[in-house]
């Protein structure tokens, strides 16, 4: 049982998730070369929950909450350019789907993170938690009570963070965490150890990138300019960002419906809400979504992104953005990624059992080893030995990761678990960490 009184199903996955995985007939690059149907279906079947309703919500699962003076509008795709939400592309150029103080198309391209305001005052492209009341509480409260239980086990385990101020909060914070996205009530444990550097060294950045799974994403990179509404409230898009990065990667990055219910953005983002509120950050922040692919191509070849790759242009633009938001307000990355996927549950052939676990982590610690000394040709010939038949979900986000810091990044893995469902004989990998 739950925490929330409710049972896994034989998938664990979000119905609502279960929608088709789309590479292979979607992505030219992914068209080129033959991925196994098993590793689709297993990116489909996402480590969530079941579609049951837990004590005391309100609200069905399906049911949207919008914010009180918040008046969306229908959204329909942008035809020409870009199907980036909330961006459309109008005469050539891309500009911000807004409303803003009651003007139509006002500038959004400010990246400042704006005071405190009206929800209708912010663009009206709204995106919805669709986890909360199932996977974490629906109710503002429940829901930082829920969260701060993570930290809960302080001074038991070595890796989480005290709440109380100690010399380590005079220290910059990490310019990276790791976290999983795996769901809250399978490991609060993991997000703690996850989350840790930024409660012993307050995250106080002004601007969040997320570097989540396009788990439904039929383009291999994607962003989204809409704000986001969780519990514990609104978060506004860095849009003036987004359309920078979008300009200068010179590609298509828009895909809106692959960032609806897309629990890789909606766990960090509500979890570093919570964070903030409890360390007594009050200060408005913003973020940028970007959805990675499984680089399917790289993967079958062995081999890592030819030089001038679209990985490369978006790490290019996604550096420039950086490195102009970064003085005097501050950037943090969160990578947001699980591990492994094995057994029937992802129609693997076998069963998991303590022999392919141990397996598992002995390949694990080899891809890691590649990304701790951010070797990629090392990397993608690690996952091309087997065709990344485990299933590594977290393939596209390291690389973009390695390809925006370089050698550089120092990351220091503090937590791994492997999440083994007897009952279906499946399991799921997850790590924590940081870097500097």
């Amino acid at each position: 049982m739950t925490p929330f009184g409710t049972e896994y199903n034989r998938y664990g996955c979000l119905p609502a998730l279960q929608i088709s995985f789309p590479f292979t007939r979607s992505c030219a690059a992914a068209q080129a070369v033959p991925v196994q149907v098993g590793a689709i279906r297993a990116f489909e079947r996402m480590e969530g929950v079941p579609p049951s309703k837990p004590p005391g919500s309100d609200v069905a699962w399906e049911e949207e909450r919008v914010p009180t003076g918040y008046a969306p509008e229908r959204w329909p795709p942008p035809l020409n350019l870009t199907r980036l939400g909330g961006i459309t592309a109008e005469g050539g150029s891309l500009s911000l789907r807004a409303r803003r103080g009651g003007r139509e198309g006002a500038d959004c391209g400010t990246v400042t993170p704006s005071q405190p305001q009206r929800p209708s005052q912010r663009h009206p492209l709204l995106l919805q938690a669709r986890c909360a009341g199932v996977c974490y509480p629906r109710q503002a409260d429940a829901c930082l009570d829920y969260f701060r239980s993570f930290f809960a086990a302080l001074g038991r385990e070595e890796g989480l963070a005290p709440w109380e101020p100690e010399a380590e909060a005079a220290l910059p914070p990490p310019r990276v965490l790791l976290t999983p996205h795996i769901d809250f009530r399978v490991s609060g444990r993991a997000y703690g150890h996850a989350f840790a550097p930024w409660v012993r060294r307050p995250a106080e950045a002004d601007c969040y990138v997320i570097l989540g799974v396009g788990h439904r994403a039929s383009l291999p990179w994607s962003l989204d300019g809409r704000d986001y509404a969780t519990p514990l409230g609104i978060v506004p898009s860095a849009a003036g960002a987004i359309l920078e990065i979008v300009e200068r990667s010179g590609f298509p990055l828009g895909e809106a419906p692959a960032h609806e219910g897309e629990h890789s953005i909606e766990f960090p983002l509500v979890l570093l809400q919570a964070l903030r509120l409890l360390r007594g950050i009050e200060r408005p922040f913003s973020f940028i979504p970007i959805l990675c692919g499984g680089m399917f191509p790289e993967v079958a070849a062995g081999k890592p992104p030819a030089p001038g790759a679209a990985v490369d242009r978006l790490a290019e633009a996604l550096r420039a953005v950086l490195g102009r938001l970064g003085p005097g307000r501050g950037v943090q990355v969160i990578v947001s990624i699980d591990g492994c996927h094995v057994g029937p549950r992802f129609d693997h052939p076998y069963r998991v059992g303590r022999q392919r676990l141990r397996a598992c982590a002995a390949w694990e610690e080899t891809l890691w080893q590649t990304v701790e000394r951010g070797d990629l040709p090392a990397f993608f010939a690690h996952l091309g030995e087997d065709q990344n038949a485990r299933y590594f979900d977290g393939v596209g986000a390291l690389t973009l990761m390695m390809k925006l810091f370089g050698k550089d990044l120092a990351l220091k893995r503090t937590h791994y678990e492997q999440w083994h469902t007897p009952s279906d004989a499946s399991a799921v990998t997850f790590t924590s960490g940081w870097a500097e």
